[in-house]
């Protein structure tokens, strides 16, 4: 997914995750790894045939490790990993996979117990909001921040034609409620030594709520070190102008709702202009979301919007089909990003 400003161009790092404890180097279906801060061991393989996310999760515990005559552990470890946790009661990750067309199950082997799960693509927006409600949101922000780090030493860095002067990284609102929020992003960027202008933090409105105080500390400290925040979502839930006058966002995205409202409500489209106006006299950087159409990006174009993110001008894709995509849009070198 990408922004265009006339001859900028930002990326998007969308990613997908599975989880298997390999030996030695992940070679196998040109997969990438890394290890979090926890130990677990993270193998990520971007496969496009199928509109479809999975997710595994690999135990080294299977039926050869049970003791003669005491069988069936395995089966019921494979078992306990359809129970609740603290934040999701017994039962109700069950039903919200049902509820959204998605599956979950589970085996048992001879030396592994293994926890998979799988759904639409489409259905990605709600299974990251089930992420935020049962903590684990954190370890995916975790994950993304460490892939757009990595893309960045391996493409970006060594290659300035490219042209990609940031990647926006979503942050969670239980990483905000964490005073060393700082101390846990600055150490992966300078493991890959990318710069801290190169990585803009996104969050919604209910990040923003949640601890303003700490938010604004958060905003000022990032700040002295060249790091900038981006409003995201900017018109759903309670976004309103009052969030653009308690914090010093660099960048605010309109919510790709608002963006469909003001091509199909007469309302909508004053409320959204007059805002469009408002973050214009601010000076602030504006970003409009899910944008599918010519006619759309040339009517936001003619309002002065900055940047315009939607499939009409790219639609989440490989690394490699990323790069290549960069190129034609900058005239890169032509042999770049094809290994």
């Amino acid at each position: 997914m990408m922004k265009i400003l006339k001859n900028r161009i930002s990326v998007i790092l969308a990613i997908g995750l599975l989880f298997i404890p390999l030996k030695g180097k992940a070679g196998l279906f040109n997969a990438s790894e890394f290890v979090l801060n926890n130990g677990l061991r993270v193998v990520v393989v971007e496969n496009h045939k199928a509109p479809l996310i999975k997710h595994m999760m690999w135990y080294l515990a299977g039926a050869a490790d049970e003791k003669r005559g005491k069988g069936g552990s395995a089966h019921l470890l494979e078992h306990l990993m359809f129970r609740g946790s603290k934040n999701v009661k017994d039962g109700k990750f069950d039903q919200f996979m049902t509820e959204n067309g998605a599956e979950s199950n589970a085996f048992t082997s001879h030396d592994m117990t293994v926890y998979h799960q799988f759904a639409d693509i489409s259905r990605l927006e709600a299974l990251m909001a089930l992420a935020e409600r049962n903590g684990t949101i954190t370890q995916i922000s975790e994950i993304v921040l460490e892939e757009c780090c990595r893309f960045l030493a391996k493409h970006v860095l060594p290659n300035p034609s490219l042209g990609i002067r940031t990647i926006h990284v979503n942050i969670a609102a239980a990483q905000c409620l964490n005073r060393n929020l700082k101390e846990s992003i600055l150490p992966v960027l300078e493991r890959y030594h990318v710069p801290t202008y190169m990585i803009t933090l996104e969050l919604t409105e209910r990040t923003a709520i949640e601890a303003p105080k700490l938010m604004l500390w958060h905003m000022q400290e990032f700040g002295k070190i060249g790091m900038g925040f981006a409003m995201d979502d900017y018109g759903s839930g309670n976004s309103n102008c009052s969030y653009l006058i308690r914090f010093p966002f660099r960048e605010i995205k309109i919510d790709k709702d608002m963006t469909w409202s003001y091509f199909e409500n007469p309302t909508a489209k004053i409320v959204i202009e007059n805002e469009i106006k408002t973050i214009q006299k601010l000076g602030l950087p504006l970003i409009m979301e899910g944008v599918e159409k010519k006619e759309q990006s040339d009517a936001l174009e003619a309002l002065g919007v900055d940047m315009i993110q939607g499939y009409y001008y790219g639609k989440p894709m490989p690394e490699t089909e990323c790069l290549r995509y960069i190129r034609r849009m900058h005239f890169a070198k032509e042999d770049y990003g094809k290994s």
